[in-house]
This record gives C-alpha cells, structure tokens and sequence, in this order.
C-alpha cells in the first residue's frame, strides 16, 4: 500500500467568504488584544488590593511592597 503526499495548494474560496474570514480574525485580535489589556489591569488591581489589605494587618516591609510591585 503507497501512501501519496497531498500538496498544499491553498482551497479556493469565494471572495465574500475571504472578507468574512478577514474580518472574523480582525476581530478575534481585537477581542483578545482587549482581554490581555484587561487581565493586566486587573493584575495591577489585584496587587494593589492585596498590599492595601496587609498593610491594613501589619506593617508591610519595603521588600515585600517591592516585590509585589514587580508581579
């Protein structure tokens, strides 16, 4: 039994499904471009919040603020 190497010739497509598929990934960079602009602020936030609360309980020593600066 031979098994033949398909080549990879691209498919053609019809040019509305061609503009589709562009948009579809311009789309898809711009949803994602947002989610890790907004996994961020929320990681600033999140330490942030985590700093105010310990040094609310106890006095935060100046490493520690440095280190969670750095997360």
């Amino acid at each position: 039994m031979e098994i033949t190497s398909r080549t990879h010739d691209p498919i053609p497509l019809p040019e509305s499904l061609r503009n589709q598929m562009r948009q579809f990934r311009k789309r898809i960079w711009w949803v994602k471009t947002v989610e890790g602009l907004c996994a961020a602020a929320l990681g600033v936030l999140a330490a942030y919040l985590l700093l105010f609360a310990l040094d609310r309980v106890v006095e935060t020593p100046r490493w520690a603020r440095a280190i969670l600066a750095l997360l």
